[in-house]
């Protein structure tokens, strides 16, 4: 789990790498206009989305680190799997449109200024690189923070791209080879962004967190002295570093302090071998249903509601 001063640090490298990411964006936008280049200025909205993910990533940090309250009885940890959802779909939108650019230019080429666009691009991709290095080491535990720095170190690559498109047109002549190395961004962005893109949905969907085998989990929660069965398992995540477990175990009949002692060796195992750190387990000695491991709600709520009107 982070501590306040892991979330400290990981504000302040973010707030590094804003400051670099802007330069990236002024950079190339100013070189773009002056080479007229879309490459240039296709990397340079690449890299202004990318700016919108770090603000993003501060933001759902600090939105993170708020308490839970009665409104919100889980806190605010999704905030940074939503800012990273956001992102990912913003930018595969506005590729779209980059691809739209570069096909019209590809049809109808323009003069580019070839020398500049390479100089521009090779120090893009220098301070690109800077911006990854300082995400680095908080990008381990944070999808927000791994989105945006995959998206740079990425972008250390991608902008190689214009660089090597402007040494070719100041050695060829040939003006298509901008619009073509736009196109080659495009599907850089895309292809970084559906990984993210499936890893947010994992968590907004409350999939099992990937690493998590529920039949392990099961079969470990079975094979402890004392239980019968496990049944009505549900695993989520609430964040990306925030897994969460609830289950219904059906024991044999036992004191209370052999029932507490027995929940803390179940969420001792949970997080050694799941990373579970969250865990909610409620025992009981008799089950309509010890059989099904899996709840299915809508009958659960169906069942409800015939006791409901079995009592009126």
């Amino acid at each position: 789990m982070k501590t306040v001063n892991d979330t400290e640090k990981v504000r302040r490298r973010l707030k590094a790498a804003l400051f670099l990411n802007t330069l990236v964006v002024l950079v190339e936008t100013i070189g773009g206009v002056s080479a007229n280049s879309l490459g240039l200025l296709a990397d340079a909205l690449h890299n202004f989305v990318d700016e919108a993910s770090l603000l993003l990533a501060l933001y759902a940090v600090i939105q993170g680190s708020r308490p839970a309250s009665g409104r919100r009885t889980f806190g605010y940890h999704r905030t940074e799997v939503m800012a990273a959802w956001a992102n990912s779909g913003a930018l595969i939108f506005l590729t779209i449109g980059l691809v739209v650019m570069a096909l019209l230019r590809i049809v109808h080429p323009v003069a580019v200024h070839g020398e500049l666009m390479w100089i521009v691009g090779l120090g893009a991709s220098l301070l690109n690189l800077g911006v990854a290095l300082v995400l680095r080491t908080s990008s381990r535990g944070n999808l927000n923070v791994r989105s945006a720095y995959i998206h740079n170190l990425g972008d250390a690559l991608v902008s190689l791209c214009p660089a090597a498109a402007g040494f070719l047109i100041s050695s060829t002549g040939w003006a298509f080879i901008d619009p073509v190395a736009s196109l080659v961004i495009g599907a850089a962005i895309v292809g970084a962004t559906f990984g993210i893109l499936r890893k947010a949905n994992a968590v907004l969907f409350k999939g099992t967190p990937p690493g998590i085998d529920a039949q392990a989990v099961a079969a470990l929660l079975q094979s402890l002295p004392g239980v019968r069965s496990a049944h009505d398992l549900h695993i989520w995540s609430e964040g990306p570093e925030l897994h969460l477990l609830t289950c219904q175990l059906l024991v044999e009949d036992m004191r209370i302090s052999q029932g507490d002692q027995l929940l803390r060796q179940i969420r001792k195992l949970l997080f050694e071998e799941f990373g579970i750190s969250h865990a909610t387990v409620q025992l009981e000695t008799s089950s309509c249903h010890p059989q099904v491991l899996y709840c299915d709600l809508k009958k659960r709520l169906a069942h409800q509601s015939e006791l409901a009107l079995e009592r009126a």
